[in-house]
């Protein structure tokens, strides 16, 4: 079984948009860090945990092949969830169904 962070930033991804300081401007990969993400993977399955809205990118950047199941982690989410906050997730993730369509 294996554990791959993809995202360890804050909800607004690090440096946040608009800001002049020094992790802004660092060089740092460390500095340069996606919205809070991870994936389980072991024999042949691949599980994302807390679907960030960085979800393409980090599957791109991770070059996770295919995706069996997203798992959402509502304990920090508002009462009342908006929307965006699952379908965008999982809109993006459309490009893992054409692979099971072929």
């Amino acid at each position: 079984m294996k554990l791959t962070f993809l995202g360890t930033g804050t909800s607004q991804g690090v440096p946040v948009i608009g800001m002049d300081t020094p992790v802004a401007r660092s060089r740092d990969k460390r500095d340069k860090r996606l919205r809070t993400s991870a994936l389980l993977s072991w024999g042949g399955v691949n599980v994302n945990i807390d679907c960030a809205p960085d979800f393409r990118q980090q599957m791109l950047r991770h070059r996770v092949q295919h995706l069996e199941a997203i798992l959402f982690l509502l304990m920090n989410m508002p009462t009342i969830p908006q929307a965006w906050m699952i379908y965008a997730p999982l809109y993006s993730s459309r490009g893992y169904a054409y692979l099971w369509s072929a």
